[in-house]
């Protein structure tokens, strides 16, 4: 012990090549996050793979498995970071347009919910900061890279009851004034399909036919 205290000092400097991720077992026995930290964080569950898929792995298989390997140096990861402002001007009128509505419905069923300033600005600054390939291009088209935004910032706050929930998640045709609703019309689907959104709210309208509440 005293041999590891003489050759590191109390306080090591982070940097900049550290990116710290965070995990966490989400299921009824852990406490929801706050929307203050929601509004901070981007939140993605990752899907399972299938068992094939991860034989094929261990087994040296890899090159039949359609997945993209980004290598990514400090120089690369610091090149996509743009320090420039991260204000909602670098939205589009459309997407302004679409969380303005989206905040309207929210709100009507929770005054005390929408879509933040600050998470506005959040979504600016990462459709500000999509990485690109050595060719320029970038690893997600807008499109969908706006509604990953929509699906982790904005519709992972909407949980709770069914008084609050059902309103805004009911995914039965007739329903009006809900979310799914709004994304299917023919005028927000002319921005994008909002796949992993829909997604979402399905999945959270079964939680909610299942248990009583959207987690």
């Amino acid at each position: 012990r005293s041999h590891c205290m003489n050759q590191y000092p109390s306080k090591i400097k982070i940097g900049q090549n550290i990116t710290f991720v965070g995990t966490v077992n989400f299921d009824e026995t852990t406490k929801l996050f706050s929307d203050r930290l929601l509004d901070r964080a981007n939140v993605f569950i990752p899907k399972k793979n299938t068992l094939a898929d991860m034989y094929k792995h261990c087994f040296g298989e890899r090159e039949s498995m359609e997945i993209e390997q980004v290598h990514c140096t400090k120089g690369t990861y610091r090149k996509w970071i743009k320090r420039e402002d991260s204000s909602i001007y670098h939205l589009s009128k459309m997407e302004i347009e679409i969380l303005d509505e989206l905040h309207r419905l929210i709100n009507e069923q929770d005054r005390q919910k929408g879509v933040s300033f600050r998470t506005a600005k959040s979504i600016a600054y990462y459709l500000n900061n999509i990485p690109k390939d050595v060719s320029d291009v970038p690893y997600l088209n807008r499109e969908e890279a706006f509604d990953l935004q929509i699906k982790q910032r904005i519709i992972s706050k909407i949980r709770g009851i069914d008084s609050f929930v059902r309103p805004l998640l009911n995914t039965e045709e007739e329903q009006v004034g809900t979310l799914l609703q709004y994304l299917r019309l023919d005028h927000t689907q002319s921005y994008g399909k909002f796949t992993h959104t829909i997604e979402l709210i399905e999945s959270k309208m079964k939680e909610l036919t299942n248990y009583g509440f959207a987690y």
